[in-house]
This record gives C-alpha cells, structure tokens and sequence, in this order.
C-alpha cells in the first residue's frame, strides 16, 4: 500500500475527530446538521440540499438559521473546516503533498474549485500556502 496515501488517510480522519462539536443549546435539526456535515466532510457529493434532504429538514430559512449558531451558512461553514484541515495536512507534509490529491482526498471534483476556495479563506493558493507564508 502506499504509504503517503495511509499517512494523509490517517490525519483527515484525525483531523475529522478533532472539528469542533456543536453547542448543546442549538436546536437539535442545526446540531444533527453540523454532525451530519463532520461525517461527510470529505464526501465530494456534500451539500446543503442532500443533507437537508437526509435529515428532513424543511425549513426554508435554514441556512441563515444554520448561519445564525455557527456564524457561516452551511456552504462557508464545511469549506472553512476542509480548508482548516488542507492547511494543517500541507504544513505537517511541508507542501509534499500533490494539490490534486489533496483536492480529492477533501471531497472537491475539481482542483480549480478547491483552490479558488482555498485562496478566498487564506488569501494563498493551496501550492504558495507554506511558500508565501515565511
């Protein structure tokens, strides 16, 4: 097996372990929502619609309602956790890690989608993140 691909496995599910837990005052459809959002972090077919949807949620303001106890809309909220996770697996692997394969191993289709998110968070594309930051 390959071994940097063992290695990045084990610190997204590590990293997956360590995202925050929701308040236990929210309502209980926001917090199965955000738990819902931790398990699938990496699923690149994650979005507000198919969770709403497998948690029956019908709440047409949800998202503001989400945004409201989290502080992002959903959306904002699992990128901001993905690039979290990307920034921390590019500093422990010193930049060795293949931005497309990172793009995959976090649940993005496309290595231009995952930059243009990783750029809007950190101001940095994910290949000058360690670079342009000394």
């Amino acid at each position: 097996m390959n071994s940097r691909y063992d290695k990045i496995q084990e610190m997204l599910e590590d990293y997956k372990e360590q995202l925050p837990k929701p308040n236990s005052e929210w309502p209980q459809y926001i917090r199965q929502a955000v738990y819902y959002i931790h398990k699938n972090i990496f699923n690149n077919n994650l979005s507000v619609g198919t969770f709403k949807k497998e948690l029956n949620i019908r709440d047409n303001n949800f998202s503001s309602r989400f945004a409201f106890y989290t502080g992002q809309i959903p959306n904002k909220y699992y990128n901001s956790l993905r690039v979290k996770i990307a920034k921390k697996i590019l500093e422990e692997l010193n930049n060795k890690v293949q931005i497309s394969e990172l793009t995959f191993y976090l649940g993005y289709n496309h290595v231009q989608t995952f930059s243009m998110v990783f750029k809007a968070h950190t101001g940095y594309s994910p290949k000058r993140w360690n670079l342009d930051k000394e």
